[in-house]
């Protein structure tokens, strides 16, 4: 490329060059004759937009500043997430950027409930994810190697539901969060966008096993990996949000945890790794109240 100047330009190379830890994105420019480095610019940009503060049943829609963004302006990607929504062609599944900035750069959509073809539950999610990331970053110290490939609007068919949210691993090791449309959209509960997350966090520092929420020994079928996993995912949620009720929006389905109780094991041991992993939040929730949040 030819940069213009008062002497009548200079050939240059210009790259980008991201950084993982923290996640970083600059673009670089090189003197093409010498390799001197002529400039360096952060391309991570701010946008706003309107999310939920928690969830619709407890909050209003609020403006928040959408940080890190790094892609173009029909793509919300950026450098702790990478947002999609699950589209469909006839039969075959596929996902895109539904979100698009305005001409001002911002993200104004109001929520739609339900609906597939949502902008709100991608800029919803986006947010969250992000401001998960730098806590998580900022506060204890996890780093991260690429932005969470999430998912908005999953379901089975174009014409069918998803009651559901999950966290995997892909075979890169690519973090993906998926999040349902249903009879709800799982996306507006910041509760279930912290579960999920808190999943990805405990899968990169402990390599716990998570292949179905349970393992094998010699006694048979193990589901405390799998209990583990979800009262930990439970406890980061509701320590993040300050509050012991998870997933209140999701009440019309009987899905909300309530991590102040007395469950102990053995009397409460269940077998289904949710149940169970109430008695591990429960206990982590009880531990926060008498020590503080901080420590």
């Amino acid at each position: 490329a030819s940069l213009p100047g008062a002497d009548g330009g200079r050939l240059v190379s210009r790259g980008r060059v991201f950084t993982g830890r923290p996640p970083t994105l600059w673009m670089v420019t090189l003197d093409a004759r010498d390799g001197a480095v002529l400039d360096v610019s952060d391309l991570r940009r701010s946008a706003e937009g309107y999310v939920y503060e928690h969830n619709p049943a407890n909050s209003d829609v609020i403006t928040v500043e959408l940080d890190d963004l790094t892609g173009d302006q029909d793509r919300m990607i950026g450098t702790y997430a990478q947002v999609r929504t699950t589209v469909f062609d006839g039969e075959t599944a596929g996902a895109d950027f539904l979100a698009q900035a305005d001409e001002d750069g911002h993200f104004y959509y109001d929520p739609v409930e339900p609906a597939v073809d949502d902008p709100f539950a991608h800029v919803h999610a986006y947010h969250h994810v992000t401001q998960l990331s730098r806590t998580f970053e900022q506060t204890h110290g996890h780093t991260f190697d690429g932005p969470a490939l999430v998912t908005t609007n999953y379901r089975y068919a174009d014409d069918g539901t998803f009651n559901n949210a999950y966290f995997t691993n892909n075979l890169t090791g690519d973090t993906l969060l998926v999040f349902g449309q249903g009879d709800i959209d799982f996306a507006y509960d910041a509760d279930v966008v912290a579960h999920e997350f808190g999943h990805s966090v405990i899968q990169s520092v402990t390599q716990m096993i998570f292949d179905g929420l349970m393992t094998y020994d010699e006694y048979g079928w193990n589901i405390a990996p799998g209990a583990l996993h979800e009262g930990l995912a439970d406890y980061w949620s509701a320590s993040y949000h300050g509050d012991p009720g998870m997933g209140g929006y999701l009440a019309s389905l009987g899905a909300p945890r309530d991590l102040e109780h007395d469950h102990a094991c053995p009397r409460h041991v269940l077998g289904e790794p949710h149940d169970d992993g109430t008695i591990v939040a429960g206990m982590a929730r009880a531990r926060r109240l008498i020590l503080g949040q901080e420590l």
